[in-house]
């Protein structure tokens, strides 16, 4: 095996070891979510077309949807 090919064996390796070191701060980086959950009045029976609305302490962005009919799907 020549010099030459051992250094781009070595390269190569290392680049993929790098990658992969890396890719868990990659998916950390990801910015969106999901809230799922279910509306229901003290008898416990699902309440559609109520409004909720959900905000972020970071920014005090706020927002807000309205509940369905629909059983959420985790």
């Amino acid at each position: 095996m020549t010099t030459r090919l051992c250094f781009q064996i070595c390269l190569l390796v290392c680049a993929v070891a790098l990658l992969v070191a890396v890719q868990p701060m990659v998916w950390a980086q990801v910015t969106t979510g999901r809230i799922v959950g279910i509306v229901t009045d003290p008898s416990g029976s699902r309440v559609p077309g109520v409004a909720v609305t959900v905000t972020e302490i970071e920014t005090s962005t706020s927002t807000t949807v309205n509940t369905d009919s629909e059983v959420p799907r985790i």
